[in-house]
């Protein structure tokens, strides 16, 4: 596990950008990445468009996402809606190799639907690289720290969470665990209780937090701290 701490995010962008390149390069005839949702990484997005699009050979590469909010795939709240608009209408990755969780079906069946796309184009439910994100709760993907008992490779939320409130569907401990690299990437602010614990005192938080409760060895946590 490492930490690295930015002094704004374009740094940190830059960094997760790199890492993104670097493990393609590391499975370039077939690299399966996670994305996460959110405006953090959007930042990256940019850089990737612009600094690794024509290095890439986009039709080996499968990208799937973290979670969903359960709202139309119109709507801005919408995960896909969001990176596809932001990320990948810019790059020539054929549709066929984008897996989005489907919310234009009962929530049960997208659940089965999203598990078959991922038992269909992986080994075992690995994937080479997962981005992830951290709430102010320390919340992971969807992952609340109030929901930790479901068991299953891919869930979805009993409560509804956020704004506007919404239930989520979200892949689970166990899926994460099995990546070759895992990346939280996350803004300092209005998150500092969580991300001051992570930064000055990792043993302290092992399993407090679903932003901290992974096994994993080889995990980076990306934190934009301005001013640092």
């Amino acid at each position: 596990m490492k930490i690295y701490l930015f002094k704004n995010e374009d740094e940190m962008a830059n960094r997760s950008a790199k890492l993104f390149y670097e493990e393609y390069l590391k499975n370039s005839n077939s690299f399966k990445v996670m994305l996460s949702g959110g405006s953090t990484p959007i930042n990256m997005y940019k850089i990737i468009i612009s600094e690794y699009k024509d290095k890439i050979n986009w039709e080996n590469v499968l990208i799937f996402f973290g979670d969903e909010r359960f709202i139309s795939e119109n709507s801005s709240n919408n995960n896909y809606k969001n990176t596809y608009e932001n990320f990948l209408k810019h790059i020539p990755i054929p549709k066929s190799n984008i897996f989005k969780i489907r919310t234009d079906i009962p929530i049960e069946k997208s659940i089965i639907d999203y598990e078959n796309k991922i038992i269909t184009k992986t080994k075992n439910y690995k994937f080479n690289l997962i981005y992830l994100g951290i709430g102010n709760d320390g919340h992971t993907a969807s992952l609340f720290p109030d929901e930790l008992k479901k068991k299953g490779f891919i869930i979805y939320t009993e409560k509804e969470h956020g704004n506007p409130a919404l239930k989520r569907i979200s892949v689970n401990f166990d899926l994460i665990e099995k990546a070759d690299k895992i990346i939280f990437m996350s803004n300092y602010k209005k998150k500092e209780k969580v991300l001051n614990q992570i930064i000055e005192n990792f043993e302290t938080v092992k399993n407090k937090y679903p932003a901290t409760s992974l096994k994993n060895q080889n995990i980076y946590y990306l934190i934009a701290k301005d001013g640092y």
